[in-house]
C-alpha cells in the first residue's frame, strides 16, 4: 500500500510527467 500512496503524491506534485517516470520511480521505491 505504501507504494500506492507514494505514487499518488508523486502524481500530484509532478503531474503528467510523473506517469512517464512512474516505472523508474517505482523501481527506486521498491529498492528502497
Amino acid at each position: 500500500m505504501g507504494f500506492s500512496l507514494a505514487d499518488t503524491v508523486l502524481v500530484t506534485e509532478q503531474g503528467p510527467d510523473s506517469l512517464t517516470k512512474f516505472p523508474r520511480r517505482f523501481e527506486e521505491i521498491v529498492l528502497s
